[in-house]
């Protein structure tokens, strides 16, 4: 089921079917029951606390839909960097060269954010602050030491985004973790 809800409007809550889940009370450490609150959150627009539905129900209020709500904002993000067409200037290629060349680059938006979101959201209700550290500095080296002259325009904006990012990243973390957890 997971996918499947009902919204008690009056209440403002959403109440999650998770009778597929493995154990008796549903919890949102079941990354299936988390994914599917993710999924549904954001198509409504007044949701005050969250029940997760199976031989017993599990409630959870609001500081824990902002801590969603916050996880759901940085995917997003991250498709939204991800969307981006690369922007190169290679003014002797065709067309179909250059689309070829950007699409095996390891800074194409789309592979580059997309592997970023995974490492740093893919393991759900865990977040792996750490690898995601590490694969962010190792791409930013590796953004630095390109110099294609037809890849400048892109560089840059990427390394603008990877900043952006970062800050977002880190202000996520803020929010989300317990004092003294830290991101390290």
């Amino acid at each position: 089921m997971f996918n499947s809800y009902q919204m008690d409007h009056a209440k403002g809550l959403m109440i999650v079917d998770c009778s597929d889940a493995d154990v008796d009370e549903p919890d949102l450490k079941d990354p299936r029951c988390l994914k599917a609150v993710l999924k549904n959150l954001g198509s409504e627009l007044r949701v005050d606390g969250v029940v997760l539905n199976h031989h017993r129900e599990k409630h959870y209020g609001r500081r824990t839909l902002k801590a969603l709500r916050e996880v759901i904002s940085l995917s997003s993000l991250h498709d939204q960097l991800a969307g981006q067409e690369p922007l190169p200037n290679f003014p002797g290629l065709a067309r179909k060269e250059i689309q070829v060349r950007c699409g095996a680059c390891q800074f194409n938006p789309a592979s580059l954010f997309a592997r970023l979101k995974e490492l740093l959201l893919g393991d759900l209700p865990q977040i792996d602050f750490p690898a995601f550290s590490a694969e962010f500095a190792a791409r930013a080296r590796e953004l630095e030491r390109h110099r294609y002259k037809g890849c400048q325009h892109c560089t840059a904006r990427t390394v603008a985004d990877l900043s952006f990012l970062l800050s977002e990243v880190e202000s996520f973390a803020d929010k989300i973790l317990a004092p003294g957890q830290g991101r390290k």
